[in-house]
């Protein structure tokens, strides 16, 4: 061992957990590198080592042990030991489809999107690209929408012509084309497209939509338990106005058809209806202003209806200007403004401008100290063209006003779409992008043009003539890449458990075969994963400590930690449509204290999805919320005689009879999970922390490879 410690290079350091496990194992640091360019991940890692972050590992280069980063000397050192593991990273954009917008990465094989031609397509393939260079593009009804240089606008060209005829120039506008974000420039013109696709039938006349609209601006439910009365719930619907318009408020309700009753309050008149479909109907919309959305319903309807949503809308939360004929309106949800804003573009034909900004994060109103959240504006005129821009055929036609590049790499996503090729994000119509193949799992060593990449020498040639590159798995030639300019004593890398073939070209570049260890002969974790390294160990000395999830489990759970009402219907929802499909039932998988849990894995920050279709038992906190729901899905399933929706509830009796809980896996437990000191990611948001943590190795298992370090001289 060197007597000032080891020099290490870590690629790919994610939050720093080689640091960790070297510090565990009390191996001397002389000096730690990094290569990380995630911002969270480095906060984690400054925070509890000390180290020095170069940046991108594309941006590196090594010779005669100078490091040089984007071809500038930083230093001369050489480098004992070199780590590398597997990155992962985050992207998303808004995407209409049938029921609503989703996010790109939410968006499913079979879902239905809205094409450039007005008509709902179905999406018949995925694909993403991660580490990948993007840049921003801004227009008059987008506030950003980020994306490859290779991604394809629907736009038309603005371009100055002499007219000799009339003796000066004039400005002329180009056919539709399909263009590269990379050469679109200020004052082309990006399109809104008009939804042409209405073929459905809801039942639900205008006056319903118009109150649904002034719900969706001025309103809110309220369902709770009624006192003393077992299994009984009350429902109620809830719009408020000012004292001006009370008497024009209570005759749409008048109207509505449903019973309703009204009290004044200090500030406003407040209407209520109680009725239980009705509330159940708006739970789509939401209930607090920054998470509303235009029900999805609506999408499809008539422009009757829409015309009739938008009016209750604007009547509750809009402004006219009668100076400028301008209606305008003002939001904290995105999601909502994009909905107005495509709402508008189907009922009067017309673009609509869409803005951003900022505000105070905290204000006083009448005393008290009240939360602000940023809000989007959109404005449009009804009866006249708008200045800068204008509606021709079905397309709204949007000047660009900025398109830069961000200087950041992100995961980027993208859809195959059936027929027409196109969808719309963030409103803005796109194509599929020519570029992207649509692999699956464990894609491999591969171009996107799906040329395989056996050796460094392709790898070089393929990125010095241009080539892109699918998903991640590239970054292993950039690994070796540096492994053979450093030439250091030692090297270790980390991956997943692959396909024979790669496994096979990793192991010829590296020249040492891989040994396969689980996480859990050191956690309660089952996390098999791959291991190439030259530092001598001993296979003898792995042994299993046979620890279970009780060795991690935390008490005193933080209420945040349990399962929603909402987050319970979706497990059932989600479970139960697959289960009419293929007549299987995905159950909700139960840890218990003696269980080896599934692999941390990034995707542990998404709330409902697959990856967290498991939960733990507790009986730490007041049940009543999920005892309640599970309750309305019981007396759901008793009426029709059919308990496959409760099914899927495992141990559903316990908490219905017991008083236990559903809960989600806390952060502390996952640090715990992967060998982490308790906290260690605790300076960033949880939602972070699971996807650092899930990213990054598992710190016994390399510091027991680590610890063999001290056995051999450097």
């Amino acid at each position: 061992m060197k007597k000032n410690g080891v020099v290490i290079l870590s690629l790919f350091d994610g939050i720093g957990m080689a640091h960790q496990a070297l510090k565990e194992e009390k191996v001397p640091i002389n000096k730690y590198y990094s290569s990380e360019v995630d911002k969270n991940a480095i906060k984690v890692s400054n925070s509890n080592h000390e180290q020095v972050n170069l940046g991108n590992v594309m941006d590196l280069k090594f010779q005669n042990n100078e490091i040089y980063v984007k071809n500038e000397l930083v230093e001369k050192q050489e480098i004992d030991l070199l780590i590398g593991g597997s990155p992962c990273f985050i992207a998303g954009t808004k995407i209409l489809t049938n029921i609503g917008y989703k996010n790109i990465e939410e968006v499913k094989i079979g879902d239905m999107v809205l094409s450039h031609t007005g008509k709902w397509r179905k999406v018949l393939n995925i694909g993403g690209k991660e580490f990948a260079p993007t840049r921003k593009i801004t227009s008059y009804g987008c506030i950003g929408i980020e994306t490859t240089d290779e991604h394809p606008f629907y736009v038309r060209k603005l371009t100055r012509k002499w007219n000799s005829e009339i003796k000066k120039a004039t400005w002329n506008f180009s056919k539709p084309n399909w263009i590269e974000a990379k050469e679109l420039v200020r004052n082309d013109y990006c399109s809104m497209v008009k939804t042409c696709d209405l073929n459905i039938e809801n039942g639900f006349n205008e006056m319903f939509w118009y109150m649904i609209g002034r719900y969706t601006g001025d309103g809110w439910y309220r369902q709770y338990k009624r006192k003393h009365c077992k299994n009984s719930f009350n429902y109620q619907f809830i719009i408020c106005c000012g004292f001006k318009e009370f008497e024009e408020l209570k005759e749409h309700f008048d109207n509505f058809g449903y019973n309703y009753n009204f009290s004044k309050e200090r500030t406003c008149y407040k209407f209520r209806i109680c009725s239980q479909p009705l509330v159940n109907f708006v739970k789509e919309i939401g209930v607090k202003a920054h998470n509303k959305r235009v029900h999805p319903l609506l999408f499809q309807d008539k422009v009757e209806n829409k015309k009739a949503f938008l009016n209750g809308y604007f009547d509750s939360d809009g402004y006219f200007d009668n100076k400028t004929n301008i209606q305008k309106a003002t939001s904290t949800s995105y999601e909502l403004i994009l909905g107005i804003q495509k709402l508008i573009i189907d009922v009067y034909e017309r673009p609509v401008c869409l803005t951003y900004s900022e505000r105070e994060p905290k204000c006083i109103i009448e005393g008290r100290f009240v939360n602000k959240k940023p809000a989007y504006s959109i404005a449009f005129k009804e009866k006249r063209l708008q200045d800068k821009a204008f509606f021709e055929n079905i397309f709204a036609w949007i000047p660009v006003k900025s398109n830069n590049v961000t200087n950041e790499r992100k995961t980027v996503y993208n859809l195959e779409v059936d027929i027409d090729n196109s969808y719309t994000a963030n409103n803005i119509v796109v194509h599929n992008c020519t570029n992207l193949s649509f692999a699956g799992k464990q894609a491999g060593l591969k171009t996107k043009c799906n040329q395989d990449i056996l050796t460094l020498e392709d790898y070089l040639s393929f990125k010095n003539n241009g080539f892109e590159f699918e998903g991640q798995s590239f970054l292993f030639w950039e690994y070796i890449r540096i492994l053979k300019e450093l030439k250091p004593k030692y090297f270790f890398l980390e991956n997943v458990v692959m396909e024979e073939k790669w496994e096979k070209i990793f192991t010829e570049n590296l020249g040492v075969e891989p040994i396969k260890v689980n996480s859990k002969l050191f956690t309660c974790q089952n996390r098999p994963r791959l291991y190439w390294t030259n530092i001598p160990y001993n296979i003898i000395k792995l042994s299993d400590l046979n620890l279970k999830f009780k060795s991690i489990k935390e008490n005193s759970i933080n209420k945040k930690y349990y399962y929603s009402d909402k987050a319970i219907q979706w497990l059932v929802n989600h479970s139960y449509r697959k289960y009419e499909k293929t007549g299987k039932i995905k159950k909700l998988k139960i840890y218990n204290d003696e269980d080896i849990i599934n692999a941390i894995t990034a995707s542990h920050c998404k709330k409902y999805s697959g990856q967290r279709f498991f939960a733990i038992l507790d009986n730490g906190i007041d049940n009543s919320i999920q005892r309640n729901k599970i309750q309305e899905i019981f007396e759901e399933c008793s009426k029709s005689n059919n308990f496959t929706k409760l099914e899927i509830l495992t141990d559903w009796k316990k908490i219905l009879y017991e008083g236990y809980s559903y809960r989600y896996i806390t952060p502390e437990e996952c640090e715990l999970a992967q060998g982490l000191p308790k906290n260690y990611t605790s300076m960033i948001s949880d939602t972070a922390r699971y996807k650092a943590i899930g990213n990054g190795f598992t710190v016994d298992v390399i510091a027991w490879f680590l610890k063999f370090l001290k056995d051999n001289k450097i």
